[in-house]
């Protein structure tokens, strides 16, 4: 049952594939091929942009979680020196 279900969703799959890439083709030609360049080559740009401008963000996010975490390093660093300090102290 479960075979057969997966089986009509491929022939689905399939179906809205073929009439799609005949539509692209079509559309294609009626537009011309050089239109059709140009359009691929805007959308390659444009995705390169939009993952450009993701990957800046994360890569300041991750900076400034970098800078966050160093800081806290000299916190704890601070209060172990005088928690040594105090243990000095109390052994004397």
């Amino acid at each position: 049952m479960k075979t057969q279900k997966q089986i009509e969703l491929w022939k689905k799959l399939a179906t809205i594939a073929a009439f799609t890439a005949l539509g692209l083709f079509l559309f294609g030609y009626w537009i011309g091929t050089e239109t059709i360049v140009k359009c691929v080559a805007v959308l390659i740009t444009s995705v390169g942009f939009a993952c450009g401008v993701v990957w800046w963000y994360w890569a300041l996010n991750q900076i400034g979680l970098f800078a966050k975490y160093i800081s806290s390093l000299k916190d704890i660093i601070r209060e172990l020196k005088e928690d040594l300090k105090n243990l000095r102290k109390d052994l004397k």
